[in-house]
């Protein structure tokens, strides 16, 4: 089967879990010996940003164009010109494994879609202006989607209600494909800990939350915020470790206003496992998620969780969790400091995570992904 990928490839660069998603499917196909994969690229990204992925993706052939990626996705939206054929390509399928459109004209289009947060309301916080201007870029494109894809993959049953609500797709045309994790999570490396406790500046046995998702409006940023200040003026121990993508100016404020906190860069798979697993739990109060790639990795790698009342953080931890209410610091402290206490149930809530965590591998993904091309 000849099988022809487009994703916006600069999105690679960035750390977190949709180019993950990209990176690891992608590369799952790529290595089946029963598909033909070729990608669709902008000139200028594939010779940027292909070597990024490796040698597997700069090995296989390719179909460019020169416009920009932003000008073409515009016209592919607004005019659904040109299509995949239109361009040179020739394949049985199209698959697009991140929120994006290209018209076809001979082949089935398959597309992942991981959340429809731009067609929500804005959170709070969020720039309204910005929020409402990116719905109606993000509504051209799902339109498109809604009427031509053969396939549209969900990331979670969340993210496909809410597919069908706003896009009126029927259920027979959605599969519910889970993200994974990386095996690392599942074996955290005890030889590491020690020199990452001196590098982040942890004491061995201290009480500490993680944090990872960016400070930003939609994962709550101004709201971790003011409840770790809380949490600090209850708690004379305890440290919050910070990750991802931040806002600029949230990350001001938060290195302005905590005491107890760390903002560390980009960690290895090896060193999050670890880092997980040597602490009281993971924080997670995001507003908004289609699926929440940490909170598996954080169950794998076996510690407490504390997260935001919200459908697709209850889809994937159940009743492991402690939920707490996004919108109030102080519940969020609360709920923190229960989870601190908590110390008699972490053996079998621990032992519960690692078995649910046990159904989100990559390997499972690709072959459901390969499933969807019949």
């Amino acid at each position: 089967m000849r099988l022809a990928v487009y994703t916006p490839l600069n999105r690679l660069k960035i750390p977190s879990g949709v180019p993950r998603h990209i990176i690891e499917v992608v590369s799952g196909l790529l290595c089946d010996s029963t598909l033909e994969v070729s990608f669709v690229a902008n000139e200028r990204e594939a010779a940027d940003y292909l070597p990024l992925a490796g040698p597997l993706w700069t090995g296989a052939p390719r179909v460019t164009f020169r416009q920009p990626v932003a000008s073409m996705a515009r016209r592919w939206g607004l005019f659904n010109r040109p299509t995949f054929e239109a361009m040179g390509g020739n394949a049985d399928w199209l698959y697009l494994p991140a929120d994006a459109y290209m018209p076809v004209r001979r082949a089935k289009l398959a597309v992942t879609i991981h959340d429809v947060y731009k067609l929500e309301p804005p959170v709070p916080g969020e720039d309204k202006f910005e929020h409402y201007r990116a719905r109606l870029r993000h509504w051209v494109i799902y339109r498109r989607v809604a009427q031509g894809a053969h396939r549209i993959l969900a990331v979670s049953e969340f993210t496909a209600d809410r597919i069908m609500h706003h896009l009126k797709v029927p259920a027979s045309r959605i599969e519910i494909v889970y993200n994974g994790i990386s095996p690392a999570f599942y074996k955290p490396n005890p030889d590491i800990w020690p020199g990452m406790c001196e590098s982040l500046g942890l004491l061995d046995g201290e009480p500490f939350f993680v944090y990872a998702g960016g400070l930003k409006p939609k994962k709550n940023g101004h709201g971790i915020i003011a409840a770790w200040k809380v949490f600090e003026t209850r708690r004379s121990e305890g440290r919050l470790v910070v990750l991802g993508q931040h806002d600029e100016k949230m990350l001001e404020r938060a290195k302005r206003e905590l005491h107890r906190a760390l903002f560390p860069g980009r960690l290895t798979d090896e060193e999050m496992a670890i880092l997980l697993n040597r602490s009281t739990g993971l924080f997670f109060p995001s507003f908004y998620e289609g699926f929440g790639i940490p909170v598996v990795e954080a169950l794998a790698a076996g510690t407490m969780l504390v997260l935001s009342d919200i459908p697709a953080l209850r889809e994937l931890a159940g009743d492991l969790a402690f939920y707490v209410n996004p919108l109030d610091p102080c519940c969020m402290a609360d709920v923190l400091e229960r989870c601190l206490a908590a110390e008699g149930e972490r053996p079998e809530r621990l032992a519960a995570g690692r078995k649910l965590a046990g159904r989100y591998t990559w390997t499972d993904v690709v072959r459901r992904v390969r499933e969807c091309f019949v």
